[in-house]
């Protein structure tokens, strides 16, 4: 049986549409859940408020109101203006990261529980109902990641899409390029290098507020986790956020370590410098950073030749008891999960 032109078995299969049903079963429930206030710390709110503008073709009455980048999000998803529902933009949001792992996941041994351990985490709890713009964005960037080393020109275009929904994606660049480069197709390499470059000049010419709003989007994402946590961002929060990235890549060596991959270690310790270099210039986006960074790290997993299910069990159990501590010790997700 093939799913998006991956030869699986028939049991992979079943993995495969078992997963599907989950994730379209917490996207529906996520959906359906209240639509905070614009004023509450979850983004939530402010999305839905901004579709309306965009539906309503008052994108430029709102101004300074509507981040600059913020509406690269409203326009991918036109199609909730064509249902006229703000649900429905809710579920798709929603449904991007797991529908990442649904498409571009291998599904071998292990990858059904990699892909749960993703949603039922701290970071699939917070891309999937607040980081709204920021999962899909990273929908694109595995897909990049995905195709890196067969279709370098699909890669691209997806990689452009992944930053002119998020800018902070171009920070995890260099991870795409060293899958890039892996490729036996090394002037497709240098093309695409170039076709990503320039895209991305060319997106910076034709709207040069985009610096502005990115460091607009910074300070604005540092006021949320200030309203969360009701303190600056230190130290043992982003320690404890970045805690799986280790836990993860310590688990794999310590179980699967002849079959990890390049692309895990690049991934990893690429993560890990990015997150400790942002902390030291720029406390803030360090957990904006780390948000990312694990689910990368976990998707890695599925692109390597050789994981075990022993080791994915692991790792879902690693999350977990992750979560459950981010739960019992923040309000804030105390209210997502109610």
């Amino acid at each position: 049986m093939k799913i998006f032109q991956l030869e699986v078995d028939r049991s992979s299969a079943n993995r495969w549409l078992g997963f599907a049903l989950i994730g379209v079963g917490i996207a529906l429930f996520l959906m359906l859940r209240p639509i905070p206030s614009i004023y509450a710390s979850n983004d939530t709110g402010r999305y839905v408020a901004e579709l309306h503008y965009f539906c309503r073709g008052q994108l430029d009455d709102v101004g300074g109101q509507l981040r600059q980048m913020g509406r690269s999000l409203m326009y991918e998803l036109t199609a909730a203006c064509l249902f006229k529902a703000e649900r429905f933009f809710l579920f798709i949001a929603a449904l991007s990261f797991p529908a990442a792992f649904l498409c571009f996941s291998r599904w071998k041994a292990g990858d059904f529980i990699i892909a749960i351990s993703a949603i039922m985490s701290v970071y699939g709890l917070e891309l999937m109902s607040n980081a709204l713009r920021s999962s899909l964005a990273l929908f694109f960037f595995l897909g990049a990641l995905r195709f890196g080393k067969e279709k370098l020109s699909w890669s691209s275009v997806l990689f452009i899409m992944s930053a002119i929904l998020h800018s902070s994606m171009i920070i995890f660049f260099p991870i795409l390029y060293f899958q890039w480069r892996g490729s036996e197709k090394r002037k497709l390499v240098n093309l695409a290098t170039v076709l990503v470059v320039s895209g991305l000049g060319l997106y910076s010419l034709f709207n040069s507020s985009l610096l502005a709003a990115y460091f607009q989007e910074i300070s604005s994402t540092g006021q949320t986790l200030t309203a969360i946590y009701d303190q600056e961002v230190n130290i043992l929060f982003v320690s404890f956020i970045t805690l799986p990235l280790l836990v993860i890549f310590y688990l794999r060596k310590l179980v699967d370590k002849s079959g990890m991959s390049k692309i895990e270690y690049i991934t990893f310790y690429y993560c890990v410098l990015t997150i400790f270099v942002s902390y030291l210039i720029f406390p803030i986006v360090a957990y904006r950073f780390a948000l990312v960074s694990v689910p990368i790290q976990l998707f890695a997993i599925t692109q390597s030749e050789v994981r075990s299910v022993r080791s994915a069990k692991l790792i879902l159990v690693a999350l977990a008891i992750h979560l459950a501590i981010m739960v019992a010790t923040s309000s804030y997700y105390q209210e997502l999960l109610s």
